[in-house]
């Protein structure tokens, strides 16, 4: 199955970024670079993503998966250079 038919809300809408001015609502682009992907520990289900715009702004969003798949879906975004929408084409069982 694949990541974004695990998702209940993909694609995801908003992301925030962090600049000079503070906290700032970015709009998802699924053409975005996947910079970083890691495990939350207390929500169980959810995955930070680190993101980067074609401009160079980098943002974060959630995504909440089943438990069960948590750790494969981290496991295989980690290891491959993908932008947002091929993170939602991967198929983990």
């Amino acid at each position: 199955m694949k990541i974004k038919d695990h998702n209940p809300t993909w694609p995801p809408r908003n992301g925030r970024a962090r600049t000079g001015q503070g906290d700032i609502a970015t709009p998802v682009d699924l053409n975005d670079v996947v910079l970083t992907a890691q495990k939350y520990f207390l929500a169980r289900d959810h995955i930070g993503l680190r993101l980067r715009k074609n401009d160079g702004l980098e943002y974060g969003i959630e995504l909440i998966l089943p438990e069960s798949v948590i750790d494969k879906a981290v496991a295989e975004i980690a290891v491959h250079d993908l932008t947002l929408r091929e993170v939602g084409d991967l198929d983990i069982p």
